[in-house]
């Protein structure tokens, strides 16, 4: 029988909490410190359950708490290549991309083939404007999933960082073409039409971006 935890709540349905990626943040916190707190569960179990708590705080806002359950998540089971991708992106959310990256890279060494490190990465090269390197993990990305819209997206941006404008349309080109309403991909389009001398394609590109999502040119984008 199940030992009965905060207020009559037994493992099994704090599990459930835990492990529930539509639960509301402090549910699933909740859910997570009591499999924490039981006593009950293995070093791997412990360190899903940190994880996944450490999510649940980053969603919340809560992103130096989120850190610290990811660093305990890892020392409890240094090859959980989740936990090293999350505290990458809880990292990247603090502006520490240095951080962020050495994470997304540790993640991907674990499984070369993560491809949501491989694109966290990509965009964190972007932001610390090592574009070749964002290039490359992006082109690993579509040689395994040609049809990411994303990654497609990604590249165009190192591309526009880079200068190579034509090479970034062409990739804006097709990410819209898999995801029609992708509005960060027609205003970097836009920019990089108007960094190439096409002024009156790069308007309509950036007027298209604004009419998808009025917020668009606060996004991901390369500053002169």
């Amino acid at each position: 029988m199940l030992l009965g935890l905060q207020g009559g709540t037994n493992v099994s349905e704090a599990w459930s909490s835990c492990q529930n990626d539509r639960a509301l943040p402090e549910e699933r916190v909740s859910g997570c410190t009591s499999v924490i707190s039981s006593g009950q569960e293995t070093r791997a179990n412990l360190a899903k359950a940190f994880n996944n708590r450490g999510m649940a705080y980053v969603r919340e806002g809560k992103i130096e708490r989120g850190i610290l359950d990811y660093d305990k998540a890892i020392s409890l089971d240094p090859y959980l290549t989740l936990a090293y991708n999350n505290r990458g992106v809880a990292y990247f959310k603090e502006g520490d991309v240095k951080h962020a990256i050495r994470d997304y890279g540790y993640a991907i060494s674990l499984w070369p083939d993560f491809l949501e490190a491989l694109m966290n990465r990509g965009f964190g090269y972007i932001s610390a404007r090592q574009f070749d390197r964002a290039i490359l993990d992006f082109d690993k990305v579509l040689g395994r999933k040609p049809d990411h819209p994303n990654a497609y997206f990604g590249r165009g941006t190192a591309y526009l960082g880079k200068g190579e404008y034509e090479r970034a349309i062409q990739d804006f080109d097709l990410a819209i073409k898999l995801k029609p309403d992708y509005a960060s991909a027609f205003f970097n389009r836009g920019l990089a039409k108007r960094r190439h001398g096409d002024l009156a394609g790069g308007e309509a590109d950036q007027t298209a971006a604004k009419a998808l999502n009025s917020k668009t040119d606060a996004g991901y984008s390369i500053s002169p």
